[in-house]
């Protein structure tokens, strides 16, 4: 056959590849719409109950609302626009998380093989993250961490692509994307930590890299993305994030309310996240069966696959797998280190979500590190077996009713019960108005927000009052409008404080009114039996008590 023969069948090859690879890829995507999809619609959850309470208020009061929560804006204006202003409803207010976390099922396949230049390590990137159901769980909740996943993926790539070529279009790419990053959530400037020791880290050892590469500038008609270039980057990205300094300041002043329930966590939960033992081990012993047979046998032990392009890989296979760990470890142990010794207790999940991609990314470019074909193929069906057995989507449907894991309290439920109880005279009002009518009972309520133990400022504040009860004053609130009062934390402590003197009054003037506890009933009890007995020393409880799935509500009276 001739060299043109050889050239054709081999781009013919290629095509058939491409086209079952998109295949592969679009029904992976689809089928984790559908896993997202499901029961969209259940009742919103606490941080929800926030978004909703910020986009149900007047457009100048948004950005208040959202710092009162510890969050920037931007995410909430979004919110506000979605929904008219109104906070809701669930499916609509969840849009963007869902969006984001579709799109970043085929972002992960497209970006796992640009780096390491496999299309294996793509698709298992993508069916991982599409089936996770960490993934789902935020893909399924209005808050700004499923888009922050989508775009930390996309920034990684951005900075992949700039040190490559560092033209000004690809370095703007680069300074928006970690920009809209920073806005969104404070702590994805984790992620330049990361990408900043792969720099470092590929100039001091010289790491072997696919050309056209900008960092030693080696090829003809390329940018080199020099120290200098990206110093005056970062001091671009550094300048921009100024209008946010004043509230970074005083979140890092309030760094002691998260300490209540963000405990010290020991070494053994840096292996604990993200699963990520569990998805590289499978990679990690074919890349050793291979070296095995390699170097001390001496002999091949099959077919070989087929090796990858420079033109369609970024990166060679040890920056890749470089620049992977780096994005994961750096910023993990820089979080885990803050927490550790008290400077700022973030080590949670949610705050990582910058490097929640890396674990499927890096489990993709191990499966393709062996040279032998049925060690490539049997590491990636090992890593989806071991990933399904980890995943447990059938399990957490089973318990749960959808495919994430997080039971949500039914404020709807439980404000149609009060609601009902009222209209049905099984509760009588005392206070009557000649224009208004009777004066709907008040409300006590504890939230369990880590903000809630600043009673000095909740003596003074209205607002930060009204931000206390956020729960019941944004897409679910009850009706007719009434008396909210919030239940402040105990000092120092995530709990809830005693009722006070003036809130006992109010319950009394009004001929009782409801206390609802955001919690488990058995720790609301005492604090229920407590403030009815304050009320009414010969009666011991509550006459009436029903538990919504993590909301309890008491009718107390006098």
């Amino acid at each position: 056959m001739s060299a043109a023969g050889c050239d054709e069948s081999a781009m013919g090859n290629t095509g058939r590849t491409s086209k079952f690879v998109l295949i592969v890829v679009t029904v992976v995507t689809l089928a984790g719409l559908v896993l997202r999809a499901y029961d969209l619609g259940h009742p919103f959850w606490l941080d929800e109950l926030h978004t909703s309470w910020c986009a149900s208020g007047p457009w100048d009061e948004v950005a208040f609302r959202a710092s009162e929560g510890n969050q920037p804006p931007p995410y909430f204006w979004l919110a506000w626009l979605i929904t008219a202003g109104k906070g809701g409803g669930e499916m609509l207010l969840r849009l963007p998380s869902l969006l984001a976390g579709m799109l970043l099922i085929p972002a992960s396949y497209w970006v796992g093989f640009r780096l390491s230049g496999y299309r294996l390590a793509g698709c298992l990137a993508a069916a991982l993250v599409a089936f996770d159901p960490w993934f789902i769980n935020f893909s399924q909740e209005a808050r700004c961490y499923a888009l922050v996943q989508l775009l930390a993926v996309l920034n990684v790539a951005a900075f992949v692509a700039a040190t490559r070529d560092a033209t000004l279009g690809r370095r703007a790419v680069f300074i928006a994307v970690t920009l809209l990053l920073f806005y969104l959530h404070y702590t994805s400037l984790l992620l330049l930590s990361g990408e900043l020791a792969w720099y470092v880290v590929c100039r001091r050892w010289r790491l072997p890299r696919t050309t056209p590469v900008s960092l030693e500038g080696s090829h003809p008609g390329v940018r080199r993305y020099s120290p200098l270039t990206l110093c005056c980057d970062l001091v671009l990205i550094v300048l921009l994030t100024l209008p946010a300094w004043a509230d970074l300041q005083s979140i890092y002043l309030r760094r002691g309310d998260w300490r209540a329930f963000v405990p010290k966590f020991g070494l053994r939960s840096l292996f604990d996240i993200f699963r990520w033992p569990q998805l590289v081990v499978p990679g990690l012993i074919a890349v050793c069966l291979g070296w095995i047979g390699k170097r001390c046998l001496n002999r091949s032990l099959g077919r070989e696959a087929p090796s990858r392009t420079d033109t369609s890989a970024w990166l060679s296979t040890r920056s890749c797998g470089v620049l992977l760990a780096c994005w994961f470890f750096v910023p993990l142990l820089l979080v885990w280190t803050a927490n550790h010794l008290d400077f700022l207790p973030l080590f949670m999940t949610r705050y990582l979500g910058v490097i929640a991609a890396v674990p499927a990314l890096l489990a993709g470019w191990l499966c393709c590190l062996p040279t032998i074909r049925w060690l490539r193929w049997g590491a990636a069906a090992a890593t989806l077996l071991v990933a399904f057995v980890e995943f447990n989507l059938a399990g957490i449907f089973e318990e749960y009713g959808r495919f994430s894991e997080r039971r949500t309290p039914d404020w709807p439920a439980a404000i149609a019960w009060i609601e009902a109880q009222e209209q049905a005279a099984a509760v009588e009002p005392v206070q009557f108005d000649e224009k208004k009518g009777p004066a709907p009972l008040p409300v006590l309520y504890w939230a369990g927000l880590i903000e809630g133990g600043n009673h000095a400022r909740a003596a003074i504040d209205p607002r930060f009052r009204e931000y206390l009860t956020f729960p019941v004053r944004g897409y679910y609130r009850l009706l007719p409008p009434r008396i909210v009062e919030p239940i402040l934390n105990r000092p120092g402590a995530w709990s809830p404080a005693l009722v006070t003197a003036e809130q006992l009054n109010l319950l009394r003037t009004h001929g009782g009114g409801w206390l609802i506890y955001a919690g488990r009933v058995e720790y609301s009890a005492a604090i229920a039996n407590h403030t009815q007995r304050s009320l009414s020393p010969t009666a011991p409880s509550p006459p009436l008590v029903r538990s919504f799935s993590g909301i309890t509500v008491y009718r107390l009276v006098p």
